[in-house]
């Protein structure tokens, strides 16, 4: 049957369940392989009497896999996610809250941040998961015009629950947004940037701290509308480089 991840559909899951009458544990095995994904899963579910049943040491072994599983962690931050990855992750503790511990090395492919509109490509970098914790640690990341940047910091799962970001953008020019009037009535614009961009907070309520200066190409507007005898009309202030 279909093994769906977060919302993420897998594929074809052939999967094995043994439990001994006199083991407290069901042995867990299952492989699933097709075009996007090839994984092996192996460990034990452990039942104990009166308590939550948990995952002990479970083993996920990514041989061929897509990148835009990522969005089941994500989803709502990114999207149009693509590209290949392979890695090894292990699962403990109870089953709608483990803990995650591994490694995920994204092969190639690309994403969209959809609050800045910029769609970045990722190319033989690996993401570190410690626990509740998905690290990431001067990984590059490439705009649509080849400038490079380079982020540090952590995403926390918080039991799968109102994920939050901790991430630093250091670059010496990057495309930092890229949205239209259609995005956001209040500001928007091309905004390329040579300095520090700090993420903080939820994933549905970023904060944003810039402390860095724009660079060629860059173009911000601010409507200001006035609703009075005498003007109706929007006027735009517009920042350039």
């Amino acid at each position: 049957r279909d093994f769906v991840f977060s919302g993420q559909k897998i594929g074809d899951l052939n999967a094995q369940a043994i439990k001994k009458k006199e083991e407290s544990f069901i042995a867990l095995a299952g492989m699933v392989n097709n075009e996007n994904y090839h994984l092996d899963i192996n460990g034990n579910l452990l039942l104990p009497k009166k308590k939550t049943p948990t995952f002990d040491s479970l083993k996920l072994d990514i041989k061929r896999g897509k990148l835009n599983f990522m969005e089941a962690f994500v989803g709502g931050f990114v999207s149009n996610t693509s590209g290949n990855v392979e890695g090894c992750v292990y699962f403990d503790g109870i089953v709608h809250q483990p803990n995650i511990n591994g490694f995920v090395k994204v092969l190639d492919g690309q994403t969209t941040v959809d609050y800045l509109g910029t769609t970045y490509q990722i190319e033989n970098q690996t993401i570190d998961f410690n626990r509740k914790i998905i690290a990431i640690n001067n990984q590059k990341i490439i705009d649509k015009d080849k400038n490079q940047a380079y982020l540090n910091g952590f995403l926390n799962l918080n039991d799968f629950k109102n994920l939050s970001i901790q991430i630093d953008v250091n670059t010496d020019n990057f495309l930092f947004m890229d949205t239209k009037f259609e995005d956001n009535e209040l500001f928007y614009g091309t905004a390329y940037g040579d300095g520090e961009v700090k993420f903080r907070g939820l994933l549905s309520q970023i904060e944003m701290n810039v402390i860095a200066k724009s660079n060629k190409g860059t173009v911000i507007y601010l409507p200001i509308s006035y609703d009075d005898e005498v003007s109706n009309e929007d006027q735009f202030y517009t920042f350039i480089n």
